[in-house]
């Protein structure tokens, strides 16, 4: 059996849509089948190969719009020859992945007319980001023509979450099923044993860590855990990933930096010596005061009269006065 899968964006591009293709094509390799992927032309990569997982790749030219984040079909004679090549290939299914892209119209359209039995799988929860302005107008009225034209085809319509399967009511389409993208435990524990040692490359000593994984957009929330985290004292965030929102984190970054440092040069640890001493009467530990105590319900003590002897696990015998 031969699975055709449409992905506008596809490894080696970082991101969900391209790892869930691959994973998909991979399995239907394992499973005995002949697993194709076409997707978008990227530079210094071959139009078409066979790769380390057994997967053919198609790679339609395209014009890489908005940075390469919306690929466009680019018609002409390269275009024309390998997909003359593709539906040779005698596919038994197709599967197109997310709803707006120009190959995924064309793709699906395409499939209708040679009868061949597809589906449709969708990953978004909102319109592109592209503002609120005439430009966000134009992408959302865009995104309306394409899903008509999509849906038209009659391919049944699946959503990757459950919050996915909601939006797509936002087309008048409702989804025949959830299809969740996963995390193969057997491969994430294979390359967890070859990472790096993120804390001391990024020396981050023993602060407690928040991780953010994807694309760094406002609907990710990436910008917001961010500030949230700045608020936490011995907390700080490591984001992996690219987008319209990385100059953003990158200067929060910078002001989180400068405010640390600032607040850092500002304590003078003498000053606090003397006024804990000299002014709150405060005085280094002396023999006999340092008392290590069974607590029966929990490792917080609160000291409200003498500690009775008979809860005492040891006391300090040597230490000598430091005054």
């Amino acid at each position: 059996m031969t699975i055709c899968y449409f992905s506008a964006q596809y490894l080696p591009t970082v991101g969900g849509v391209e790892r869930y293709t691959w994973n998909l094509a991979r399995r239907t390799v394992a499973a005995g089948h002949r697993a194709i992927v076409v997707t978008s032309a990227l530079p210094n990569l071959p139009e078409h190969e066979i790769d380390g997982d057994g997967i053919e790749i198609y790679r339609l030219p395209v014009w890489p719009v908005m940075n390469g984040r919306f690929p466009v079909i680019k018609p002409g004679a390269r275009f024309h020859a390998l997909t003359a090549q593709i539906w040779a290939q005698k596919l038994d299914f197709c599967v197109v992945q997310t709803r707006m892209y120009t190959q995924s119209v064309w793709a699906a359209r395409a499939a209708k007319r040679r009868g061949i039995p597809m589906l449709v799988i969708d990953h978004s929860t909102g319109y592109m980001p592209m503002g609120n302005g005439l430009l966000g107008a134009c992408g959302r009225l865009y995104e309306q023509v394409a899903c008509r034209l999509v849906r038209g085809t009659g391919a049944p319509f699946y959503g990757v979450s459950t919050a996915a399967c909601r939006w797509l009511h936002t087309f008048d389409i409702t989804a025949a099923g959830t299809m969740p993208n996963a995390i193969d435990p057997a491969a994430l524990k294979q390359e967890a044993a070859h990472a790096p040692d993120w804390r001391a490359k990024l020396n981050l000593g023993d602060r407690k860590i928040v991780l953010f994984v994807g694309r760094l957009i406002p609907e990710k929330g990436a910008g917001l855990l961010a500030q949230a985290v700045a608020q936490l004292p011995g907390v700080v965030l490591v984001a992996a990933g690219s987008g319209p929102q990385q100059q953003e984190l990158a200067d929060l970054k910078e002001s989180n930096d400068t405010a640390h440092q600032a607040a850092e040069d500002s304590v003078n640890l003498e000053t606090v010596r003397e006024k804990a001493m000299n002014e709150m009467g405060m005085v280094y530990e002396s023999q006999g005061k340092v008392i290590h105590y069974q607590s029966p319900t929990s490792d917080y003590v609160k000291q409200y009269d003498n500690i009775p002897e008979d809860g005492v696990l040891a006391q300090s015998k040597d230490v000598k006065n430091k005054e």
